[in-house]
């Protein structure tokens, strides 16, 4: 019975030793490291390309909001006054400057295009003249915006434009006010003072 414990521990030792030396004489030990190598400029490209075109959408979202802040004041001037249409452009050039875009943070004054016109509403389209105005067109850019990562491949800057038109009439408009009346809203006067800002 001994003898064959002998035996069996000896097996055991030899088969520990010959997975050893085949593990050490695997040539493939080291290839995932080749691989992440290899990969990494890809995933590095990657992370640059959706940094980079984040940052463009942002500033188009931005662009988008600033024009149709300057198109809805300037149309809001043209419903009190159809004549006021100085009045309406210069509403609409300072509500495009009052919004951030990008790392500029205002827009300039020279790029943001303004006119006034007729909206139809039957065929959807936009006619610029002065006489009884009742819409307002609005253009505007953002250029000079840095890259982060594409001046690598030699381009450094990009630009952002945004367009839009708003209309409306001078017609008297229906409005609800729905207050919040719950226990919520009473403390600190919160009640009091929505009465006192709703109008009568």
């Amino acid at each position: 019975m001994r003898l064959n414990l002998d035996r069996m521990t000896r097996v055991r030792r030899d088969f520990r030793g010959d997975r050893r030396s085949k593990h050490a004489a695997n040539p493939r030990r080291g290839a995932s490291l080749v691989l992440l190598v290899l990969l990494l400029p890809i995933f590095v490209g990657m992370v640059a390309f959706a940094v980079d075109f984040g940052l463009m959408t942002l500033q188009r979202a931005q662009i988008q909001n600033a024009v149709d802040a300057g198109t809805l004041a300037a149309s809001m001037k043209l419903q009190d006054d159809p004549k006021a249409i100085a009045d309406a452009e210069a509403a609409a050039r300072e509500f495009v400057r009052l919004n951030r875009v990008g790392s500029q943070i205002t827009v300039p004054e020279k790029a943001i295009d303004v006119e006034v016109g007729q909206w139809n509403d039957k065929t959807q389209t936009f006619v610029a003249t002065t006489e009884d105005p009742n819409a307002v067109r609005v253009f505007a850019r953002q250029d000079n915006e840095p890259y982060f990562f594409a001046q690598i491949f030699g381009h450094t800057t990009f630009g952002a434009p945004a367009s839009a038109i708003a209309s409306g009439t001078s017609i008297e408009l229906d409005i609800m006010l729905v207050l919040d009346l719950s226990g919520s809203m009473a403390q600190e006067g919160r009640i009091e003072a929505l009465r006192n800002a709703a109008p009568v």
